[in-house]
Formats: structure tokens, sequence, C-alpha cells
């Protein structure tokens, strides 16, 4: 029987930790694609019902198949428009927000980023030294038409 009879309760603990093997289940998938639901074969795995609409269904291997004999018929999903103009926003190394902030830390300490990392009054944020320093190097890089606030007078750049 064991010491104190738990040769039999530890046995138990083990069966039941194991996992038990559950099989896979078929579901109808629905597509709010008219295309996809066109050409969608529910017999056909969902390998090769991808590979009959021209997709990957394994990115890993998008790179190192080689050209197979066969030609496919790949079918058009999405209009891609050909033109690059995206319309693209200009992005500024330092948003407007981080540049108020920094601006106001530097008025107060000038470059001394240990004194603004202690001073919770201005470093609300309780960004590090490290964060500190590099808004402030970003910040003095920027050019005037980029910058919301002047530069502190206390900074000499």
């Amino acid at each position: 029987m064991g010491y104190r009879g738990h040769s039999k309760g530890r046995n138990k603990k083990r069966k039941s930790g194991r996992s038990k093997v559950k099989l896979a289940v078929r579901k109808n998938l629905s597509f709010t694609s008219k295309k996809i639901r066109e050409q969608w074969d529910a017999s056909k795995t969902v390998k090769q019902n991808l590979e009959k609409l021209g997709l990957a269904s394994d990115v890993n291997k998008i790179g190192h198949q080689g050209k197979s004999s066969t030609t496919k018929e790949i079918v058009q999903l999405f209009d891609v428009p050909k033109s690059d103009n995206l319309n693209k926003k200009e992005s500024l190394p330092l948003e407007a927000d981080d540049q108020k902030y920094i601006a106001r830390c530097m008025a107060k300490h000038g470059e001394n980023y240990s004194k603004m990392f202690y001073d919770l009054k201005v470093n609300r944020m309780q960004h590090t030294e490290h964060k500190l320093r590099t808004m402030g190097s970003r910040f003095l890089l920027l050019e005037k038409h980029q910058r919301v606030v002047e530069v502190p007078e206390k900074i000499k750049y």
C-alpha cells in the first residue's frame, strides 16, 4: 500500500493530469466574399482550397517553393490600386505632445537630464534618464517649421 496510503492518491493525480487526445471537427466555414464562397469546396481540405484560390496555406514556405509544372487558375480576390500615391502624412521624429513635455522639462532644468528624471512635478510620466535624453536630442534636432514649441532660453544649441 505504501507510506500511509499515499500511493493510490499519487497515481490518481498522475492519471488526471494527462491530456486526452481530441479529434478534429470540421466546421462549415462561412465567407463574406462572394468570390471565395463560389470557389470554396467543402469536401476538400483547407490547404487544398487555399491553393486553388492561389493563396499560401503555410506562409513559412512561401520563399522556399520551386515553380510547379502545373498551372493553376488564380482567382483575383481584391482590386489593388496601381498607383503608389497613398497620401501619407509626414511623421515627425517627436510628436507635438512630447515636444511640449520635453520643452517644459528643459525650461526648468536645461540639459541636466538626471535632475529631470528625479523631478516628478515636471516629469509626470516618469520617463527614464535615457528616454529624456533621446527626447531632448530629437527635440533639438527638429527644424523650425517642425517644432510646435519654441526652444527654452536655458538651452544653448
